[in-house]
C-alpha cells in the first residue's frame, strides 16, 4: 500500500502523536507491524515497516563499506533509529532524542511518502513547501528525466 498524504497533528508532553487509521494501515506488514524511527533528510523524522527498513539496510551493505560518507552514513542513522510501536489507541511516541534531534515542538506533520512516513516539526514543513511549490514543474521534470552528464 502507497503512503500518501499530509496531516496536521499535536504532540503530547510525552512526545506521543496520533497516527491517522490511513496511514497505520499502510505502515502495517502482513502480520509483522514492526516499525523503525529514524533520522530523515530535511529535518524530519522517518517512520518505515520493517521490511522497508531491512531493504534499507540491505541497499545500504551493499554499498562499498570503504567509502566514508556510507560508514558516516550508517553510524549515524543506525546508531539513532528506535524499534517503536503504535498503542492501542493509535499513537506512536516518539524517543526523546529523536524528538530533540529534529526539535519537534507540539504541533507536527505527518507526511506519507511512498514506502515511509516523515514526521516533521510544523514551521520546518511549512517552509519546506512555500520553498519549493512554485517549482513544483520543474521538479517534476528533473524527478523523472533527471539530467544526463556527458563523458
Amino acid at each position: 500500500m502507497l503512503l500518501t498524504g499530509t496531516h496536521h497533528r499535536n504532540l503530547d508532553e510525552k512526545h506521543r502523536v496520533a497516527v491517522p487509521k490511513s496511514l497505520r494501515e499502510g505502515l502495517e506488514d502482513g502480520e509483522n507491524t514492526s516499525l523503525f524511527l529514524a533520522p530523515g533528510t530535511d529535518g524530519a523524522l522517518a517512520l518505515y515497516p520493517e521490511t522497508t527498513f531491512r531493504r534499507l539496510g540491505e541497499r545500504l551493505q551493499s554499498a562499498s563499506p570503504n567509502a566514508r560518507n556510507v560508514r558516516d552514513y550508517a553510524r549515524l542513522f543506525f546508531a539513532r533509529a528506535a524499534a517503536v510501536r503504535i498503542d492501542g489507541q493509535g499513537r506512536l511516541r516518539i524517543p526523546s532524542e529523536l524528538a530533540e534531534l529534529t526539535k519537534l515542538g507540539t504541533e507536527v506533520v505527518l507526511v506519507g511518502v511512498q514506502d515511509h512516513v516523515e514526521i516533521w516539526p510544523r514551521g520546518a514543513w511549512d517552509h519546506y513547501v512555500n520553498q519549493r511549490v512554485e517549482h513544483y514543474d520543474e521538479i517534476a521534470e528533473s524527478a523523472f528525466h533527471p539530467p544526463t552528464t556527458e563523458a
